[in-house]
């Protein structure tokens, strides 16, 4: 499971760049599903297959809430903007 731990961020945060966050959801269902039919067949407890499907999804959605934060650094930040007070405004109708 060490090269599992950054693969689940990795992939996570991969996703986050264009994979809507319902679509992510369903994708991390169905692979824990796939990893407790897999735990169960190869035999494996039930204690041991619930662990680990929580700690991979735990991952993974850490990973995209990663991958968003990262891309809100990147882009959320507003920059200042230049406003002229309301006096300095010119308006094209004469009422005004």
């Amino acid at each position: 499971m060490g090269w599992a731990v950054p693969a689940c961020v990795v992939i996570g945060a991969i996703s986050a760049v264009r994979i809507p966050l319902l679509v992510f959801t369903v994708g991390v269902f169905v692979a824990i599903a796939l990893v407790a039919v897999f735990g169960l067949g190869s035999g494996r407890s039930t204690t041991d297959i619930a662990l680990m499907a929580a700690s991979m999804a735990t991952l993974l959605e850490g990973g995209y809430l990663a991958g968003h934060a990262i891309l809100h650094l990147i882009y959320g930040r507003e920059r200042p903007r230049r406003r002229q007070p309301v006096e300095k405004i010119q308006s094209k109708f004469r009422a005004d």
